[in-house]
């Protein structure tokens, strides 16, 4: 009975010291993930915001694509009403050309019908002189 006592309690010191060393290991591999989790998170920390970073460019690039697509279109509109306008003017322009030309050809036509009036009057005029003269 004696020697049973003592093999349980050989036993149990067994256990207890086999239990203290998976408590020590437990310990040990519990600070080993510890310092795992830390060693990933700060690999990965500089990823996460190397990540967002480039969201945030894509976001204002998007963004500035946007407006020039937008600025684009305004600028088509402004430069196809100048053509139009531009277009609009090259016809006024020969219009007036036309109309300065018949303008032109009128006044040399009114120019000469009154040299040809003036000439009239004048040679009317030295006649009557004459006239005059010998009266």
């Amino acid at each position: 009975l004696l020697s049973e006592k003592e093999e349980i309690e050989n036993s149990i010191e067994v256990v207890r010291t086999e239990r203290e060393e998976l408590i020590n290991q437990n310990e040990i591999l519990g600070n080993e993930v510890h310092e795992l989790e830390k060693n990933v998170k700060a690999i990965h920390q500089p990823f996460e915001d190397s990540q967002q970073e480039y969201k945030d460019t894509i976001a204002k690039l998007k963004s500035e694509c946007s407006t020039a697509k937008v600025m684009t279109g305004a600028l088509e509109s402004q430069l196809q009403s100048r053509f139009a306008n531009e277009q609009s003017l090259a016809a006024s322009i020969s219009k007036l050309e036309y109309e300065l030309a018949e303008v032109r050809t009128q006044y040399k036509q009114e120019k000469a019908r009154l040299l040809q009036e003036r000439d009239f009057y004048e040679n009317k005029n030295i006649l009557f002189q004459r006239s005059i003269e010998e009266l």
